[in-house]
């Protein structure tokens, strides 16, 4: 049952995210952001006029998984 709980939650995600234009997305879970501080990081560093973009979305950067109980 929770799992059709959470595809119906991310069908709704999904259909939302089209309606507000964009052309895809999905949910993944944090474990696949893991990499992506170093991502940041690491591009901040080779482009540094990204640096103003990208600064924000690592600040406080904390991945984890809720759980449902």
């Amino acid at each position: 049952m929770v799992k059709d709980a959470e595809r119906l939650l991310s069908q709704k995600i999904y259909n939302a995210a089209l309606d507000c234009g964009f052309d895809n997305c999905g949910i993944i879970g944090p474990e696949d952001l893991l990499g992506s501080e170093k991502f940041l990081n690491d591009r901040m560093k080779k482009i540094p006029e990204s640096l103003g973009f990208y600064a924000g979305m690592t600040r406080d950067m904390t991945i984890q998984r809720l759980s449902n109980g």
